[in-house]
């Protein structure tokens, strides 16, 4: 069974400091994993996509207005 799954946090830190297993065991099964965080910008193992959630712009988006979506297109 595959499908897509979307992790979201404060921090990149905490998804890399506490979800890599999950992240590991849905990949496992065949899921596309995508991560929603904010703050500063770090890598994040087994994770097709992320975006930064409500702390940056991205792509032209302004602060906090939710006028940006991301690659994730949420």
């Amino acid at each position: 069974m595959g499908g897509k799954v979307l992790f979201t946090a404060s921090t990149y830190s905490h998804i890399v400091n506490f979800h890599l297993p999950y992240l590991r065991k849905f990949q496992e099964e065949g899921w596309t994993v995508h991560a929603a965080c904010g703050g500063r910008s770090m890598p994040i193992p087994d994770v097709e996509a992320k975006t930064v959630a409500g702390g940056g712009a991205v792509d032209g988006g302004e602060r906090g207005s939710g006028a940006d979506h991301g690659p994730l297109g949420l």
